[in-house]
């Protein structure tokens, strides 16, 4: 029986932005069928994710995915597209993510009304089967409600894909693994934002991990 652990948090030591775009902005036209916003393979290293390295770790596009690797012990590394592309209040992104290297003891996922590196929502799974949604806000990082991350056994375990859908709506975040509800929070601090990704090291570093297939939609209320 899996019970349920502390999440070992850190405050967010290292952030590898998206490049700036000054004077930019950027409205991602809507589909009128669909109500698609967003996609990318992954495959065109111009389409606006950060390819940096730092002490912390790297993130870059490689062959069709784009990852990002830890390798500080405790740090978190966030990337997010330019602040100067705008989406809708209310999307739903989805993409794809598998641990790559490194312990299963984790932090992984994505990033939705990303503000600025010290101001954003996460939704984040670990690969032995945890699953967390939260803020930083102002640089405090913490579970929304939650003491501490609950296990599920929706998720898939070790380098197994998982397939993230992620909902902010209006004052509603809902995380779906695998097309299976994890949970849901309120919460009105955020009402706007990009989309990004984040993946997190505990007390072993070299957490390397893989996102593919992204797809931003927006949602009518």
């Amino acid at each position: 029986m899996l019970l349920k652990r502390s999440l070992f948090w850190r405050l967010v030591v290292g952030c590898i932005l998206a490049l700036n775009l000054a004077g930019c902005s950027v409205l991602y036209p809507v589909d009128p069928v669909t109500r698609l916003v967003f996609q990318d393979d992954f495959r065109d290293p111009q389409s606006g994710w950060p390819a940096q390295e730092s002490w912390q770790g790297q993130v870059g596009y490689l062959e069709g995915r784009y990852e990002m690797k830890i390798i500080a012990p405790g740090a978190n590394l966030s990337a997010a597209l330019p602040a100067g592309y705008q989406f809708p209040d209310d999307v739903e992104i989805q993409v794809n993510a598998r641990l790559l290297a490194g312990p299963q003891d984790n932090r992984f996922g994505v990033i939705c009304r990303y503000q600025d590196p010290l101001n954003y929502y996460w939704f984040v799974i670990s690969s032995d089967g945890y699953y967390g949604i939260g803020k930083t806000k102002a640089g405090e990082t913490h579970l929304i409600q939650d003491a501490q991350m609950p296990p599920s056994e929706k998720i898939s375990r070790g380098d197994q894909t998982n397939h993230f859908r992620v909902e902010c709506v209006g004052d509603r975040l809902t995380l779906y693994i695998n097309e299976n509800l994890l949970g849901e929070q309120h919460d009105s601090d955020f009402s706007t934002g990009g989309i990004g990704f984040l993946v997190g090291a505990s007390s072993q570093p070299d957490v390397q991990v893989a996102f593919e297939q992204l797809l931003v939609r927006e949602v009518l209320k």
